[in-house]
């Protein structure tokens, strides 16, 4: 675990309590690393940086920053509102697959979304540190289960709240089993893989079907997902349901979920 060049750092302490009592910090050069300051009131800019820990031990100066776009904060920060601290403005630029690194929760999903008419949903529940994970299962078959699950993303919304996406995985036997749904990057060094909890990487390779040669028209092809992306937008995140596992080689065959994904 790296430590951080910056004094009194409060991570546990201040990560209870309601979201609109407490003002969420994060380092713009530490992605994934974030401080919940506790407060009902309004708050100067040098009063977070001071509470959060992050003024530098050197002396340089930093400044606070809105997350959801950048500009520098001139007036006083008020409870629920999320702040990156650096020395310059973050770049919102940088692909949200470059921000954060897949982490490991357990999480308790309180709430369930149906997504289109394939059986499918999206279950939800707030992280420790506030933040909310999405993750997509069959319906009514998560909520008010705790489960094991791996971030992949991480963004803050327009009101400053943050939400992640991930998917869940099995700790015991095989992580994945036919029928399991997931999710799978669709570009850089990881894409089309799978977490794989014995190594805490993205690991496992992914097979997408070529075409679908069974009755369930539902399956969608990698070359069907293509054509859907000319059509629809090119979707960084693939919903995907799983079709096998290969045990010796520690693979995935699976088809596109096209409700999870447009």
């Amino acid at each position: 675990m790296c430590r951080l060049p910056y004094a009194n750092v409060m991570k546990s302490a201040e990560m209870l309590g309601d979201l609109d009592e407490r003002i969420r910090v994060g380092h713009i050069d530490v992605p994934g690393f974030w401080v919940d300051v506790r407060t009902n009131t309004s708050m100067t800019s040098d009063d977070v940086i001071s509470r959060s820990g992050m003024r530098p031990r050197d002396g340089s100066v930093v400044n606070c920053y809105l997350a959801n776009d950048g500009a520098i904060v001139t007036e006083n920060i008020n409870p629920g509102q999320t702040i990156l601290v650096g020395t310059n403005p973050p770049d919102l630029r940088v692909p949200i697959n470059m921000r954060i690194s897949p982490l490991e929760h357990s999480f308790y999903v309180k709430w369930e979304r149906k997504v289109g008419d394939s059986g499918a949903s999206v279950g939800s529940g707030h992280l420790a540190d506030g933040c909310t994970l999405w993750v997509p299962c069959d319906e009514g078959r998560a909520i008010g289960s705790i489960r094991s699950a791996v971030e992949l993303t991480r963004e803050v919304n327009s009101n400053g709240k943050m939400h992640a996406q991930g998917y869940t995985y099995r700790n015991t036997g095989n992580p994945y089993i036919p029928g399991d749904l997931a999710r799978i990057t669709t570009s850089g060094s990881e894409s089309f893989r799978l977490y794989d909890p014995e190594t805490g990487e993205l690991s496992i390779p992914v097979k997408i079907i070529d075409n679908n040669k069974s009755r369930d028209v539902k399956r969608m092809s990698f070359r069907e997902a293509k054509h859907k992306e000319i059509d629809f937008g090119a979707r960084f995140l693939w919903g995907i349901r799983v079709l096998s596992w290969d045990e010796e080689r520690r693979r995935v065959l699976a088809f596109v979920e096209e409700d999870l994904t447009w």
